[in-house]
């Protein structure tokens, strides 16, 4: 059976020429498919918040860990020991342990930064370095004090 449909733009009969177009079944099973769909995309989206949440903790304690490794080059830290930082919501424990290497006045220096998240989660950042002991390095300021007063003139007439 051939579907015409008649000169008026009508159809011939009742279903010959049928409007081009969406049925409401096949919206429904459209819909159904992207919500179906949505709930794995919201899921990877969701992981990827927490990884990138987990990257920001390791590089704030690897921060930590180089920040305290300063410390105890420079002498504002001790060759062992540790404490507590707090950092925005996070209060993060660090350990500062050496060990002395064989030349005199070098120490092997571990520091290492952890924090336990609320959700579970440990995260936790360890550096390792060789450092001359502090005390007896040298250092620009001079270790002398001078007792006595001192002028100063400007300059005029």
């Amino acid at each position: 059976m051939i579907n015409t449909c008649n000169k008026n733009g009508g159809p011939a009969d009742r279903h010959a020429c049928a409007r081009p177009g969406l049925t409401l079944l096949e919206v429904v099973i459209a819909l159904a498919i992207f919500l179906m769909a949505l709930v794995p995309v919201w899921r990877l989206v969701s992981i990827g918040g927490e990884r990138a949440l987990d990257v920001a903790h390791q590089a704030q304690a690897s921060l930590l860990c180089q920040g305290k490794m300063d410390c105890v080059k420079c002498g504002a830290e001790q060759l062992n020991g540790g404490g507590n930082v707090d950092i925005g919501n996070l209060t993060w424990n660090y350990t500062i342990e050496s060990s002395p290497a064989d030349v005199t006045n070098l120490y092997l220096v571990k520091i290492t930064a952890k924090v336990d998240r609320k959700d579970g989660k440990t995260i936790e950042a360890t550096l390792t370095q060789f450092v001359l002991d502090p005390a007896q390095r040298g250092s620009t300021i001079s270790s002398t004090t001078s007792s006595g007063s001192s002028t100063t003139s400007t300059g005029g007439n």
